[in-house]
C-alpha cells in the first residue's frame, strides 16, 4: 500500500513514518522542511510541499493508496487555519484523483476535551477558545465518516 503523511516531520509524523515503512509500506513523507527529516528509507520518497498548495498537494498524493495527516500547530491567541485550509485543499485533491482513504489526527484544539483538573475558569475559557476555532460540536462531514479518538502524549503511555 501507498500511503502519504502530511505534517511527516513532526514527533507525530515522524513516528508514523517509521511505523508504516516497518510494516512494509510505500510513504511519501509531505514537510516543508526536506532537508531536515531524520527517516532514510529504499521505500521512502520525501517531498517539499504545503497542505495549503493545490500544486503541491496534488503531486505529493498522486498515485497513492490512502492520505494520512498529522499536521499541527502551535496555540495562538490569532486564529488557526491550518487544519481548515489544508482539509479543504487536500479533500479536494483526494477527490480530484479519486481516492477516498483520509485519516486525520489533529491537535486537541478541534477536540472538546477538557482537563478534569481545570478550573471553572480554564474550562471557560478553553470552550471561548475552541468555540473561536471552530471545534465540531457536531460531527458532519458530507459523506465522510469522522471519528473521534483519544488524546496523543508525547511521552510513555
Amino acid at each position: 500500500m501507498r500511503i502519504v503523511v502530511f505534517g511527516a516531520a513532526g514527533p507525530t509524523g515522524v513516528h508514523l513514518t517509521r511505523r508504516a515503512l516497518e510494516r512494509g509500506f510505500e510513504v511519501t513523507a509531505v514537510t516543508r522542511r526536506v532537508t531536515e527529516f531524520p527517516v532514510k528509507d529504499e521505500q521512502l520518497r520525501v517531498v517539499r510541499a504545503d497542505a495549503t498548495d493545490p500544486v503541491g498537494v496534488a503531486e505529493a498524493i498522486k498515485g497513492a493508496d490512502a492520505v494520512l495527516s498529522v499536521l499541527g500547530t502551535k496555540f495562538s491567541p490569532k486564529p488557526i487555519t491550518v487544519y481548515s485550509a489544508s482539509a479543504k485543499v487536500i479533500v479536494s485533491e483526494m477527490r480530484r484523483q479519486g481516492l477516498t482513504r483520509l485519516v486525520v489526527t489533529s491537535s486537541s484544539a478541534t477536540e472538546p476535551w477538557v482537563d478534569p483538573s481545570w478550573s471553572w475558569l480554564e474550562r471557560t475559557v478553553a470552550f471561548r477558545v475552541l468555540g473561536k476555532l471552530g471545534a465540531p460540536s457536531t460531527p458532519t462531514c458530507d459523506g465522510w465518516r469522522p471519528s473521534f479518538g483519544g488524546v496523543i502524549w508525547n511521552g510513555p503511555s
